[in-house]
């Protein structure tokens, strides 16, 4: 991979899907110190004491330039990998707004890309207000420089800190934000930063909900008047529903599942925003569904980028914590398969487009045996043509070998367009939407934020 350095006249675009976290494993031949306190340890990692003196010093694109020559996806220990990312972290939020543009202008392409990455995992670590807000501004300030505008990211940056009793925000019509100059907004990286900002302003505004307040007020999207066990779902499920702190089904999750476990099983299109357990209604009907005992592939999730992958994945691995027997594969970039495997053994597969097809063509995946087959966010999928067209060969992949193989699409919106690209693999399915009024959750603030130019955003 060539080191050009980003400059106004010579710069690229980054694609969210190709921020997967164990991207660059083997490209980089990466050298440091071993992390404090990790003394024999194996694993090389920047010099904290050496990134401290040059903070100290005011030289902090230097230790920047140290970090970032180094690759946290080389650590497979996770408390080793998470010191790394807090010392990133704590570089980052040295620099002053005003030097971020410069700073990512200095970088090379290579570095960029370690830079998104730092950002992305420090964002997993719940971040206090003040750090969240950095972390948003360099990543607005990467997209910018590489190609794309994101300066609605600002006024999520201002909510948070209003949420922090700083002086209120003035309020100013939606329309205000944006340029002729400014690029598109990826429809991927919108709907992914939409899941990480709204859990972190539900937390700042007003703590983080409580699931059984919330299930016991009628107007709540999670409110239901069953319970799991009227679904007749498996006791290790509601075993671990119980352990996430779910006593009932949401609303989303009261109307599709009796749908999902039906037998025969139907195919549903269903619009849900959120944080109304949207994730789970697909992932409780998979669980439901598969063979713990049989060692393949029997149920397909696809989303449109590595960071929605991985939460769908993370959510999987909690509900199906007393299904010991089951387990989960990642098809996303940077998962690398051994030249002697000819089929998988996981059960269930969740994965980006790219990915799963090369896989289902590499015949790693026998699709005769997949008996459930989910697509989330398909709004961002038609967003982008290259998606729609690989989840259109993903599916008619599988219907082919197996037609009796239930289809799942869930969309936070319903256009046009997304019933059109939903008749493309869905032929008579039972469709469930939400009222207008219930598409907002009522627990979370919006602001606007009224700036004159890109300059009054930075000091805002």
């Amino acid at each position: 991979m060539t080191k050009n350095v980003l400059s106004d006249t010579a710069y690229r675009k980054l694609d969210v899907d190709a921020f997967d976290l164990e991207k660059f494993e083997d490209e980089q031949g990466v050298t440091g110190a071993k992390l404090d306190g990790e003394a024999g340890a194996n694993i090389l990692g920047p010099d904290e004491a050496q990134i401290r003196q040059l903070l100290q010093s005011n030289r902090n694109l230097d230790a920047l330039k140290i970090v970032l020559s180094f690759n946290p996806s080389q650590i497979k220990n996770q408390v080793l990998r998470d010191k790394v990312v807090q010392l990133a972290t704590r570089v980052l939020t040295s620099f002053k707004s005003v030097e971020m543009e410069s700073t990512v202008k200095a970088l090379t392409i290579d570095e960029v890309d370690l830079l998104m990455k730092y950002i992305y995992k420090g964002m997993e670590q719940q971040p206090d207000g003040q750090t969240c807000s950095s972390l948003l501004a360099w990543h607005a300030q990467a997209f910018q420089v590489c190609g794309h505008g994101l300066e609605w990211l600002f006024a999520i940056c201002m909510a948070m800190q209003n949420s922090f009793g700083m002086p209120p925000i003035s309020a100013g019509p939606s329309h205000y934000f944006g340029s002729a100059d400014e690029k598109a907004i990826p429809q991927a990286e919108v709907s992914f930063l939409n899941k990480v900002l709204n859990d972190k302003l539900n937390q700042l505004n007003e703590g983080v909900p409580e699931v059984s307040k919330l299930q016991s007020d009628p107007t709540s999207p999670l409110y239901s008047v069953h319970s799991f066990e009227d679904l007749a779902l498996k006791p290790e499920l509601i075993r671990a529903l119980r352990m996430m702190g779910f006593q009932q089904p949401s609303k989303i999750q009261e109307a599709a599942l009796p749908v999902l476990l039906s037998d025969p099983p139907q195919d549903i299109i269903a619009q849900s925003q959120s944080g109304t357990g949207k994730t789970a209604t697909f992932l409780l009907a998979m669980l439901q569904r598969l063979n713990p005992s049989q060692k393949e592939p029997q149920c397909i999730v696809v989303a449109p980028t590595f960071e929605l992958a991985q939460q769908i994945g993370d959510v999987a691995k909690q509900m199906a914590a007393y299904l010991p027997n089951v387990q989960i594969r990642f098809a996303v970039k940077g998962e690398s398969v051994q030249n002697n495997a000819t089929k998988f053994s996981e059960q269930l597969i969740i994965g980006t487009p790219g990915k799963m097809l090369d896989w289902i063509l590499r015949n790693y995946i026998d699709t005769s045996r997949i008996i459930a087959f989910a697509l989330d966010e398909a709004d961002v999928m038609i967003s982008q043509q290259g998606y729609q067209d690989k989840s259109i060969l993903i599916h008619n992949n599988i219907i082919a070998a197996n037609p009796n193989c239930q289809c799942m699409l869930f969309s936070a919106t319903f256009s046009d367009s997304v019933f059109q690209f939903a008749g493309k693999l869905i032929a008579d399915p039972i469709i469930i939407t939400i009222r207008r009024q219930d598409q907002s959750l009522p627990y979370i603030r919006q602001y606007y934020v009224r700036s004159k130019d890109r300059e009054d955003k930075y000091q805002a």
